[in-house]
């Protein structure tokens, strides 16, 4: 009960402790307001007989690290997902325990303890996105790629689509900072401004969207004006990496021009698995992932 009033003096949402039993959470500014890890989890959680439960957690930027102490010190807590704006600060926080992958990116979107009870972070974006991407699409490769966005989910995004080109020339990053310039430099790739993407958008085999905008956070609005879709490639391929809702202004704009295109659900089903893999077995990954996605898919078929 204590825990639970910690953790609601910090929330935006009333939440809801299982008593007496382990816990997950996702954290976010408002995942209690349709994010689907709950659900995929939980259906895992059931159909494994583990006793556990993911419970939605809204939480500020000013009230995340707070939040992650309070969760640190309680050994229910068994880990989850971190949702945007705190990959950054959650990366921070458990500097000391990262990955290799979520070390070399700067961000985490998944929280888990090891063996020794010790709270750690990694990033399934990068892998969940690719994955999800080249099961629709095929190969990258050989693609010119442009990522549009450079926080947390874009630095994960481009480092992995990065590690399947053939040459670092090949993938272009933009965002509305600086901090495009500073990943594109950490990657090897290149890097445009903001005002610029239009034009770059013209000589590009792929598009992805790795901002908030036209999600439920910023909703209506796009990354890419609709009168730039009149000069883009009539092969390329929009990919947004939103999936609430799951028709962006973006994907809609790319729809109205015949062009093919993805959303996030894909990506974030994938990242899901590989998130309550860590967080299930306290890092080992000694599940059976098959199980895991049949679980998690008969939640939302």
């Amino acid at each position: 009960m204590i825990v639970q009033n910690q953790i609601n003096a910090l929330s935006g949402n009333l939440v809801s402790i299982p008593a007496d039993m382990p816990y997950a959470a996702i954290l976010g500014l408002i995942p209690s307001k349709g994010a689907r890890s709950p659900v995929l989890w939980n259906a895992a959680f059931e159909s494994l007989s583990v006793d556990t439960r993911m419970i939605p957690i809204d939480v500020s930027e000013q009230n995340i690290l707070a939040m992650l102490k309070v969760l640190e010190a309680d050994p229910h807590f068994v880990g989850g997902a971190i949702a945007a704006p705190h990959k950054d600060i959650a990366a921070n926080f458990c500097a000391a325990n990262l990955t290799a992958e979520a070390a070399s990116i700067g961000a985490i979107n998944c929280l888990f303890r090891n063996s020794s009870g010790a709270l750690c972070g990694t990033n399934t974006d990068g892998e969940g996105s690719l994955t999800a991407f080249e099961s629709a699409f095929g190969d990258v490769s050989q693609k010119r790629i442009l990522i549009l966005g450079a926080g947390g989910t874009g630095k994960a995004v481009s480092a992995y689509f990065a590690s399947k080109l053939d040459s670092l020339d090949q993938l272009i990053i933009s965002s509305r900072s600086n901090s495009a310039v500073i990943l594109a430099k950490k990657l090897g790739c290149n890097s445009i401004g903001w005002s610029d993407i239009e034009k770059e958008s013209s000589q590009v085999d792929v598009i992805i969207n790795c901002t908030s905008l036209g999600s439920s956070l910023q909703p209506g609005l796009t990354p890419l004006e609709k009168r730039a879709f009149e000069n883009i490639k009539a092969d390329v391929t929009i990919y947004d990496v939103v999936y609430d809702p799951s028709e962006t202004p973006f994907l809609l704009a790319a729809s109205s021009f015949g062009l093919s295109s993805l959303n996030g659900l894909a990506m974030n089903f994938e990242q899901a698995v590989i998130g309550f893999h860590y967080a299930a077995t306290n890092g080992r990954n000694d599940l059976s992932v098959d199980e895991i996605r049949s679980a998690m898919k008969s939640a939302i078929a």
